[in-house]
């Protein structure tokens, strides 16, 4: 089972022709780094909570209802609150960028590599964000709203590596730099799948 369906790997792009390969590859990479065999140490916890989030579609789910999408925005700490159905989708890509992110910068020593020189990421990032899911929050009722909080301290540990973001936006990049890099890269998934077709 993928943990993040909505990961992607640098390259390739578009797979070799001839060639087999694995589409999972990058999702399976960013699970190993949420569990004990990547350095976590939360008897499952991290994980369980994320596959909540993404395998069980929650955040979409929860923004199907008025409600849902209040809390939704009170729980993730969002400038605004959203205003429709749509948002639980940008709540898990919002989510999945924050763990590739961080997956793909997950060195044993702080780095602003990841952040294009704007900012830098503790040691071991997804092991830091992962202390705020380190207890399973999958049961519903209250830990809905734990979870939330969890997770918007997860990704906080990438949108936030200033300590200074007050409130989030779930279609900002992490900053300027990232901004134009995600669009430059989007630019080149799109041309080059079209191409393809």
């Amino acid at each position: 089972m993928r943990l993040a369906s909505l990961g992607k790997a640098s390259a390739p792009i578009i797979s070799f022709v001839g060639q087999k390969v694995d589409p999972n590859f990058f999702a399976e990479g960013m699970t190993y780094d949420v569990k004990e065999s990547g350095g976590v140490d939360d008897n499952g916890a991290c994980e369980a909570n994320l596959r909540k989030a993404f395998e069980q579609e929650w955040l979409v789910e929860l923004a199907k209802s008025e409600a849902g999408r209040k809390q939704l925005s009170s729980g993730l700490g969002l400038c605004d609150e959203v205003g429709d159905a749509s948002a639980g989708f940008d709540a898990m890509y919002w989510l999945n960028s924050a763990l590739s992110y961080m997956a793909m910068g997950d060195y044993p020593y702080s780095s602003d590599y990841i952040l294009n020189g704007d900012g830098f990421l503790p040691a071991f990032p997804v092991v830091e964000a992962c202390k705020f899911l380190g207890e399973d929050m999958t049961k519903g009722g209250e830990e809905e709203d734990d979870l939330l909080a969890g997770l918007s301290l997860f990704a906080g540990v990438y949108y936030n590596n200033s300590g200074s973001v007050e409130c989030y936006n779930l279609t900002s990049a992490v900053n300027p730099a990232a901004e134009t890099q995600e669009t430059l890269w989007n630019f080149q998934v799109s041309e080059r799948s079209e191409r393809a077709l």
